[in-house]
């Protein structure tokens, strides 16, 4: 389960780590690995049972808190490339509030798979709404 957590949490690391784009680039990169990654019908799988799982068994519920910390870290450190004036805590709301976001999509697309008329439009819209949790003034 931990190994898996990382790998999911390392996708997004690899995305964001190339240097040279902005930060606003790099959230853009990381919205289009997200939902490119929300069609993964096994991986999906694996976070719904995992959350399933630290409902019950505190190992689980350590693990997914562990992921949840490093996760909403590294949203965290895009917040404050785009927006350098936040302190530290603002920059890690923020990065909550986007970590949630993604965990309803996650629930959300698994519900509605579907149903969704277009996802590209979910996907442009997505942006549009982290890079204003991102941009809001203090």
């Amino acid at each position: 389960m931990d190994v898996m957590s990382q790998r999911w949490l390392e996708r997004f690391q690899e995305s964001a780590q190339q240097a040279a784009l902005p930060a606003e680039k790099k959230l853009d990169v990381i919205v289009d690995k997200f939902y490119d990654n929300l069609s993964d019908h096994e991986l999906g799988s694996f976070i719904f049972q995992s959350w399933a799982l630290a409902e019950h068994e505190e190992f689980a519920k350590v693990i997914l808190r562990n992921i949840q910390r490093e996760y909403t870290q590294f949203f965290a450190t895009i917040v404050a490339g785009i927006n350098p004036t936040l302190s530290s805590a603002e920059c890690s709301l923020r990065a909550s509030l986007i970590a949630a976001h993604a965990d309803g999509l996650l629930i959300y697309y698994r519900r509605a798979e579907g149903d969704i008329q277009n996802l590209n439009d979910l996907r442009d819209a997505t942006k549009i709404i982290w890079r204003a949790l991102c941009d809001a003034p203090n």
